[in-house]
């Protein structure tokens, strides 16, 4: 019809398709017809060159912003925990959005058995809606050692603060992943975060002292590791966590983005 198209990348191509070939055909169909092609992380073009050419005349680098402001002040964590009838002095590794095969829960069930068992005490906060076969998953949590605090519905924007005000550490045991809302909500609650060491996240993050990379090689047995370690309860990680955020602010992105659309 004529109209300009502007396209997010958000990922490379979606999590756990039934379509991977429709979903290709769809990826390449928007690289050719978008006039402008928007990239969160500035590694999309290199990890996307695998499946289909992002045209380097079309894309954009507009960084993911904070929250900040978005869903409410953070909470006083005994009041938090209070609110989900989470433990008050529990260690609480948090989960949070979509339950689906590609995010890996079965690495944090494993390694809550791990931790738990090592003698960490430790409690899981699970926020999110089901989608795709993890039932199994769920289930090994509800047997397991750890206590686990969960929602498995629609998390309302209201209770957002809660959850992560309540968490000592947000874990991402993720088996794919080109960009994370989830991190940067993380950010704007200053609570650390562990993910996975995929390379370009290592290379734009590494010199974060908010995060940490488990490998991928023993995602179960190094999540244990890195929660046990207790890296994620000194001062100073949080403080980089909010400091990353500060460096974030969701009106510089929206006024990117402003521009972008105006440019066309």
């Amino acid at each position: 019809w004529g109209r300009k198209i502007v396209w997010t990348v958000h990922n490379v191509l979606p999590h756990d398709t039934e379509y991977p070939k429709t979903n290709l055909y769809l990826q390449e169909g928007l690289s050719r017809l978008a006039d402008k092609i928007h990239v969160i992380s500035p590694h999309t073009a290199a990890l996307a060159a695998e499946h289909f050419v992002l045209p380097a005349d079309k894309v954009v680098v507009i960084p993911h912003s904070s929250y900040e402001g978005v869903y409410g002040p953070p909470q006083e964590r005994a009041a938090a925990r209070e609110a989900l009838g989470a433990d008050p002095n529990a260690t609480a590794a948090l989960f949070f959005g979509w339950i689906r095969p590609y995010k890996g829960l079965e690495h944090l069930a494993r390694a809550a058995d791990i931790a738990s068992g090592a003698g960490l005490d430790l409690q899981i906060l699970l926020a999110g809606r089901p989608q795709g076969d993890v039932e199994h998953i769920l289930a090994a949590l509800d047997s397991g050692p750890t206590p686990v605090v969960k929602r498995l519905k629609r998390v309302f924007p209201e209770d957002v603060a809660t959850w992560f005000s309540a968490a000592d550490v947000l874990v991402l045991p993720y088996h794919a992943i080109l960009n994370s809302g989830n991190m940067f909500l993380a950010a704007t609650y200053g609570l650390p975060i562990i993910l996975p060491d995929a390379p370009h996240l290592v290379e734009e993050y590494g010199d974060q002292p908010w995060i940490r990379f488990f490998d991928r090689d023993r995602p179960a047995e190094h999540i244990a590791e890195l929660l046990a370690d207790g890296w994620f309860a000194e001062p100073g990680a949080r403080e980089a966590a909010l400091a990353f955020a500060a460096s974030r602010p969701p009106a510089e992105m929206g006024e990117r983005f402003a521009a972008l659309i105006e440019s066309l």
